[in-house]
């Protein structure tokens, strides 16, 4: 084979293997694949604390705080949007119970009275179980396992929890991707492959990077993920607030956050009864705060 048409062969090898790859790693540009939707109704006054990328196995300790924060806050629900455990390989049901137990524990989520729902990744960390929907009660708590995109409807706006491997499956990529080109573009990008309206809300983790612009309507959870040469935790949630009329949601550093709301509970002359007095008054001052 000659020198020229040697170099067109490898030449357009590359290419189709780059196209291939692009095709692979980003599935909504063909629509060859779309995730299922799993749908859950929820009242005015709800709290949710959406977390992701906690990666158990190599998470920092600091995580035990999620718990402790839906405790004092009265959330009812949390919700973990993918990469939950280090674990990618097919788990039975007892196995995933148990896998589920030892994470709970670590995130202080034992015999907790609201509901975890894990929204699990697709392509990323996650261990596989035997169906893409199954409810579980583990540790004494309720957990909702689902795999592909979860819409929570309320009385206004919607809102759009997935990991975000269905926009861009790499996750090094994914986060190279917000560096470099913008911050919180795939979540942009999200709003319109899914089909948002203007209104509703796209919360996703996957990049490790946290964020949350209220015009736009995107949030990203961040990482709570220690690893070397990857330590790129941020401790940091989105605490979700629902009300009558619209949704409100606020980027928060878990543990900082807790600590700011038991001074303002410990100093208040009122007794527990006004719990949920300060959770509105932290939430709202925090809203505030990330809108400005």
């Amino acid at each position: 084979m000659s020198t020229p048409v040697l170099t067109l062969v490898l030449g357009l090898t590359f290419v189709t293997l780059v196209l291939a790859y692009v095709l692979w790693c980003f599935p909504w540009l063909t629509r060859y694949w779309y995730p299922r939707t799993y749908h859950m109704r929820v009242s005015p006054g709800t709290l949710l604390l959406v977390v992701s990328d906690i990666h158990y196995n190599f998470c920092d300790p600091m995580v035990s705080t999620v718990g402790d924060l839906a405790r004092v806050l009265g959330v009812k629900y949390v919700v973990i949007a993918g990469d939950l455990i280090e674990y990618r390989t097919r788990v039975t049901i007892e196995e995933l119970r148990k896998l589920l137990s030892d994470v709970l524990r670590t995130l202080h989520l034992t015999n907790f009275s609201g509901e975890v729902v894990y929204v699990r990744s697709m392509t990323s960390h996650d261990p596989i179980p035997p169906r893409e929907e199954l409810r579980v009660e583990v540790a004494g708590t309720r957990v909702w396992v689902l795999t592909g995109i979860l819409v929570i409807e309320t009385s206004g706006p919607k809102i759009y929890v997935l990991h975000g491997d269905y926009l861009c499956r790499n996750g090094f990529l994914a986060h190279l991707v917000n560096r470099l080109l913008g911050p919180l573009l795939l979540e942009r990008v999200g709003r319109v492959v899914l089909g948002l309206h203007e209104r509703d809300w796209l919360i996703m983790g996957h990049t490790h990077i946290p964020g949350l612009d209220s015009g736009a309507r995107v949030a990203n959870c961040g990482c709570w993920m220690r690893k070397f040469l990857r330590n790129w935790v941020t401790r940091t949630g989105i605490l979700v607030e629902v009300t009558e009329e619209d949704v409100y949601c606020t980027l928060i550093e878990v543990p900082q956050f807790l600590k700011i709301y038991s001074s303002l509970v410990s100093s208040s002359p009122y007794s527990s009864h006004s719990t949920d007095k300060y959770s509105t008054q932290v939430v709202q001052v925090s809203h505030r705060r990330s809108s400005t």
